[in-house]
């Protein structure tokens, strides 16, 4: 239906100003047309694609889009001074969109204009003052083609999404401009008999070429599964618009094949032999495909200790200590990264970020960690949550091969304990951290203080450590990154553990310890010691006198000297050889005082 050829009418002034982004268009004005209905059928199907019928000349714009996938426009005549220009934007001009919004339009833009205004926003939607309304009598129908890459940055970038863009955006043959054009000339003819073609012209600078796919027959017989002969594989792909021809082929065992696509799937449909392949199984039909099995060889499970203990891992935190496992993108805000003492330049960046805010990759779990602690923070007085993940460094690493170079990565576990009470937050992580060896069978963990992060208090912060090696930080978030990350009521314990240098025990390691055959004795101590002495210090100074020593409580008051605390100890006694009499429990608990007493302890009257 190629109804562009041979038109004897007078020529509309048109012009492509910028043909790499437009390479093909035309237009065509009609007298005698008025904003009538459309036919009730015309009007039924379009509701039918979810478009709402304006009148008539809208309505054939978008019937011709649904049939033939080729985006129209109409404008009123009246409004066009000069004729039509398909051009860049200049830089700040302004337009505004049929849904009325306003656009502030540049140089990367391209438009529909005539010479004196921008009348739309090309590929995408029509402007607000030139296109039909009810006064129109003359209209200019505007049929082009436009490079792809335009429309869908445009689009993007002013967040329109509408049936032309989204067409336009994936890429359009340009020959299918005349079977458009020629629907409309019969649907002008059908619904304005009475309406004139008076002037027409059509600007082509660029053609669709048709893509050309090489193939050979024996490549297409032995991924399909099934002889084919070079006559059955034309007479299946002709029916599509294909056409395909014999090639020479270095290996004169194949016979070669060109496989030339039609226009309309020659915009990135049709490019490699596999597209060929899949064409030809379609017209065979998969369900006439014979199923072949495949074999699988069944061998022992893999073992891979380090996944069972990130396994062991988030279970525990979930199922034993209550804690809620978020996932988190691998990109981060920069005003999080800021905030736990992270430089953004420094850090790896991305080439196409979500947002211009959120460009860098993470080097902990620390800033979404955080983040995440400001939006539930709203809805929770107090929550526990913890991520264990990768994280991204600057530096480089082949861990394949050469060619392969990847950032420098290493497995994280972060996470963050939030609720009004510091010293009980600081302790709950304390605790769950000094558990969490024993639950998931690796390593204890110990405390020390070597280096404090940006992020935490000046006092509440510790050096998590495995066989004397720093492995992580704990501490309470300090005041500072609470105001800047604007925490306003509630405290949070974080804590970041690097899971590269924890290591699975291996299950021979593993001791069996019987079950007491004998009760055990339950003794607390109220000890007066001085400020600075720590619960290790302690618990160094009992040493194995005690099955265990629990801290139960920490006091201070005026009761209690200055430069001073109280602390409340409990110890547990036991013996293998029979119950513990009270001469027994009393001269066990005097080696313990005397222990305590050589470290500077000195027992509390009750």
């Amino acid at each position: 239906m190629d109804a562009v050829q041979n038109i004897d009418v007078p020529a509309y002034p048109l012009k492509l100003v910028h043909p790499e982004l437009c390479g093909r268009m035309l237009a065509a004005q009609y007298t005698g047309v008025d904003s009538r209905k459309a036919p009730l059928w015309m009007r039924v199907l379009l509701m039918k694609c979810e478009i709402r019928p304006i009148n008539a000349l809208v309505d054939m714009t978008n019937y011709v889009m649904m049939v033939y996938g080729q985006p129209t426009h109409a404008y009123d005549a009246d409004h066009i001074e000069g004729g039509l220009l398909a051009r860049r934007a200049e830089e700040g001009e302004a337009l505004e969109l049929l849904d009325g919004k306003q656009l502030t339009l540049s140089t990367e833009d391209l438009v529909i204009a005539d010479h004196q205004k921008a009348l739309g926003l090309a590929g995408a939607m029509g402007g607000k003052h030139d296109s039909i309304s009810a006064q129109t009598r003359e209209t200019v129908l505007e049929i082009a083609n436009f490079k792809p890459e335009t429309i869908r940055k445009t689009a993007q970038k002013f967040g329109i999404r509408t049936e032309a863009s989204s067409r336009n955006e994936k890429g359009i043959d340009a020959q299918r401009m005349d079977p458009t054009f020629g629907l409309w000339q019969k649907l002008m003819r059908d619904i304005f008999p009475e309406a004139r073609l008076v002037a027409f012209a059509e600007e082509q600078k660029r053609v669709t070429e048709k893509a050309e796919v090489r193939v050979s027959r024996e490549w297409l017989s032995r991924r399909l599964g099934r002889s084919l002969s070079v006559e059955e594989i034309t007479e299946m792909l002709e029916p599509l618009g294909f056409t395909v021809s014999c090639a020479d082929t270095e290996n004169k065992h194949e016979q070669g094949l060109i496989v030339t696509a039609p226009t309309w799937r020659s915009t990135g449909d049709i490019s490699l032999p596999d597209d060929i392949l899949e064409e030809v199984a379609r017209m065979i039909g998969y369900e006439n495909f014979t199923l072949i099995p495949p074999q699988v060889t069944l061998t022992g499970a893999l073992h891979q200790p380090q996944m069972d203990l990130e396994r062991r891992i988030r279970e525990t935190l979930a199922h034993s200590f209550g804690f809620q496992e978020i996932l988190s993108y691998p990109w981060v805000k920069e005003e999080y990264a800021e905030l736990c003492g992270a430089n953004p330049e420094e850090m790896l960046r991305l080439e196409q970020p979500p947002a211009p805010n959120q460009a860098t990759l993470r080097t902990s779990h620390v800033p979404n960690i955080i983040e995440a602690i400001v939006k539930n923070v709203r809805f929770y007085d107090a929550f526990r949550l913890f991520e264990l993940g990768q994280v991204y460094c600057v530096g480089a690493q082949s861990p394949s091969t050469p060619d392969e170079v990847l950032p420098a990565m290493h497995r994280e576990l972060a996470g963050a304990v939030v609720g009004n009470n510091p010293q009980e937050l600081f302790y709950t992580v304390k605790g769950v951290l000094e558990a969490l060896g024993q639950a998931v069978q690796t390593d204890t963990f110990s405390f020390a203080r070597e280096e404090r992060p940006y992020w935490a208090d000046r006092e509440a912060w510790l050096t998590i450590m495995v066989r004397g090696e720093a492995v992580g930080v704990m501490g309470l978030l300090s005041t500072r990154t609470k105001a800047r990350a604007d925490i306003k009521y509630q405290e949070a314990c974080l804590f970041v553990v690097n899971m590269e240098k924890l290591k699975a025990f291996d299950s021979r390691t593993n001791t069996f310890t019987a079950l007491p055959q004998y009760p055990h004795v339950f003794q607390d101590l109220s000890l007066l010691v001085r400020e600075e002495t720590t619960w290790k210090q302690m618990e160094e100074a009992i040493g194995d006198r005690a099955v265990s020593i629990a801290f139960v409580d920490e006091y201070r008051g005026k009761q209690i000297p200055e430069g001073h605390k109280s602390v409340t100890l409990r110890v547990e006694l036991a013996s293998d050889e029979g119950t513990l009499t009270a001469e027994e429990i009393h001269a066990h608990m005097k080696e313990i005082r005397d222990a305590l007493a050589d470290a500077g302890a000195t027992l509390r009257a009750q």
